[in-house]
């Protein structure tokens, strides 16, 4: 009952990111907030948003994949896009955590696209 109770007063970002947080941890994959620079891990989360350089510029997509628990970069060197990925698409990535800025990066992960956001 105090669950319930609980519930219904939380914000709805707050459950919706308790619930992404219990997703990723029951199918496995590392919580971002617990990851450190040089970790190989497995990452699953939701893509909150995309940034896309100019054509000038080298190519770089960008991303930032939201667990629940905090967030990554994801950043495909040599590419301006990647088919599918989106906000809202929820993704799961495998690759090695650095630090680039001070914010954990991950590079060319290998990746898998889970669930596109259905507009």
């Amino acid at each position: 009952m105090f669950k319930y109770l609980t519930r219904m007063f939380k914000a709805e970002t707050e459950l919706t990111a308790e619930e992404l947080q219990e997703q990723v941890e029951e199918l496995g994959a590392s919580v971002i907030a617990d990851l450190e620079a040089g970790d190989n891990a497995v990452v699953q989360g939701v893509v909150r948003s995309i940034l896309r350089l100019p054509v000038d510029q080298d190519p770089k997509f960008t991303l930032e994949v939201f667990d629940g628990s905090g967030v990554v970069n994801v950043v495909f060197l040599g590419r301006r896009t990647v088919q599918g990925i989106k906000p809202g698409a929820e993704i799961r990535l495998v690759g090695r955590i650095t630090k680039e800025l001070n914010v954990l990066t991950i590079f060319n992960p290998n990746y898998t696209l889970l669930r596109a956001d259905n507009d």
